[in-house]
């Protein structure tokens, strides 16, 4: 993580207060970050103390309070205690700790286990009686299925979606784990193929110092790693799915161990030393998730070029406290995957030798019940940010800070001027056929929008104008009353009736028309 002092760093520079003093998006996720930071307990409270040099923070947490469930520590030194694993374990929440680069799980505890020998066994054997193959098709069938409306919804690409529907139908004609990868395989390559479109929006302040490669996604795979894989994110998009794949990858092991599954015994990926194989089969279904989470935010979200690091070897990591945001989506992707697992751990449990209760710890919900499958919360967001300096913004509705639209307020003025004015013009040109002539509600918004924002810029144009009402009236007002009604209409751009008033004297014009209506005196 890096950070400047601030009165060094520059407007879109990260500071310590932004990510020790931030609000949590999500109250049920605690992060802990910095150095020597410590987890323990005192006079039955959980004390969490991170942070770094004077940007300390302690956080006292009754047992009573039971809304935390995800304690995630990011800070490259520090103690856990035995006491707390215990505290948290008590009131079920879990305390997962992982390098800051996310490559490691250093711990975890789920709160609650179940320990059976025969679900293990039967979990071990299901790559060898037909098991394993079932519960792969479902797992896929899943994912490409939600992959296809990703597609359709986030990318507007009908058509690959309907070819990932058709890579469907493809998986109920094989009857191995290498025909059920090679199905999968082929609707990634047309999945993030279309992809290369999407593009990141980093602040204006930022630009110049941003890599090119960072602007645009080109493909999944890195040139970092080896075999195509995708590892080593060489561009920010790339870097956030890792990072959120990586965060369901934790829950999915944490699911495991509360349902009593090994997580390293997996059945579309094989064994490998130090993989939890099993964790990674089940985040398929939600891999799609992921990828509509990460487009929605690239398409919303500004960022800074703080929120990401470019290492000695060209690797894009994520630093905080965009890495805090992303934390705090954990509770989300555990609820989506929460149905698919206890349907693995079913699957072989119905193999098992004896009968084993069908376990919903996770739901909390009975088999049948449709309410297994509801929509979750809204995963976590960063606050929106300026696009000019990238300060935050208190409305996600506003697009720049108040202090960057007072710097620039005049050349904002003069745009939402001319695209008024643009709106206005295109509406008189249709109104000249009258197939597409327009209702008049439309042509008044419109002219009463594009009135508006002339009289805004005039007035930011002309500050030191100090002309009052009672000048006008005394001198202009009088040499207009034989001016004829029609000509103050169109040299003023406005309708007889205005024009009536104000040579009547019953309406004030705006002052970007005195000079125009000095001009008429000679009339």
């Amino acid at each position: 993580m890096r950070a400047q002092d601030n009165s060094a760093a520059s407007s879109s520079a990260i500071t310590l207060d932004e990510v020790f003093a931030r609000t949590p998006s999500d109250p049920g996720v605690l992060v802990a970050d910095g150095y020597g930071l410590s987890v323990s307990v005192t006079a039955g409270h959980l004390v969490i103390s991170d942070g770094i040099g004077e940007h300390r923070r302690v956080r006292r947490l009754p047992r009573s309070e039971r809304t935390v469930r995800r304690i995630v520590v990011l800070g490259k030194s520090g103690s856990i205690t035995l006491d707390a694993f215990r505290w948290c374990n008590d009131v079920g929440s879990a305390v997962v700790a992982v390098d800051p680069e996310m490559a490691t799980l250093l711990t975890y505890n789920a709160p609650t286990t179940h320990e059976d020998a025969r679900l293990r066994r039967a979990q071990a054997l299901a790559p060898f009686d037909g098991t394993g193959v079932a519960v792969a098709k479902t797992l896929l069938d899943t994912k490409l299925t939600a992959q296809a409306d990703v597609a359709r919804r986030h990318l507007d690409r009908a058509d690959i979606a309907e070819v990932i529907d058709r890579h469907r139908e493809a998986l109920r004609n094989a009857d191995n784990i290498a025909a059920l990868l090679q199905v999968e395989a082929n609707a990634a390559a047309l999945y993030f193929g279309v992809w290369t479109g999407v593009t990141a929006t980093f602040v204006t302040s930022d630009r110049a110092k941003v890599p090119d490669e960072w602007l645009t996604f080109d493909h999944r795979t890195s040139a970092l790693a080896n075999h195509g894989s995708p590892r080593s994110a060489t561009n920010p998009v790339n870097a956030l799915l890792n990072y959120c794949y990586r965060l369901a990858e934790i829950e999915a092991t944490l699911a495991c161990h509360t349902l009593g599954l090994d997580p390293a015994l997996g059945v579309l990926h094989v064994d490998k030393a130090y993989r939890a194989s099993l964790a990674l089969d089940v985040i398929e279904t939600v891999r799609p998730a992921v990828d509509a989470y990460v487009l929605d935010l690239i398409a919303s979200h500004t960022f800074r070029r703080a929120d990401f690091h470019q290492t000695r070897d060209g690797r894009c990591r994520v630093l905080a406290p965009l890495t805090h945001t992303l934390a705090e989506t954990m509770p989300t992707w555990a609820q989506l995957l929460a149905p698919h697992i206890e349907a693995v751990a079913h699957a072989f449990a119905a193999n098992a030798a004896g009968a084993l209760s069908r376990r919903t710890p996770l739901t909390g919900k009975p088999r049948s019940s449709p309410r297994r499958t509801k929509a979750p919360a809204t995963a976590a967001r960063p606050a929106p940010r300026c696009t000019r300096c990238g300060g935050d913004l208190g409305d996600r509705r506003r697009a720049i800070c108040r202090g960057c639209f007072e710097g620039e307020r005049l050349d904002v003025a003069r745009d939402r001027e001319f695209q008024a004015r643009r709106r206005l013009d295109d509406l008189l040109m249709l109104s000249t056929n009258p197939a597409t002539k327009p209702d008049g509600n439309t042509m008044r918004s419109a002219k009463a929008s594009w009135t508006r924002c002339a009289n805004d810029l005039w007035t930011l144009e002309n500050p030191d104008d100090e002309r009052s009402e009672a000048d006008y009236r005394s001198t202009l007002l009088p040499r207009i009353v034989g001016v004829p009604i029609q000509v103050i209409a169109e040299r003023l751009g406005v309708a007889q009736d205005a024009a009536w008033r104000i040579r009547e004297g019953r309406l004030l014009p705006h002052k970007r028309h005195w000079a125009e209506i000095a001009a008429m005196q000679s009339m």
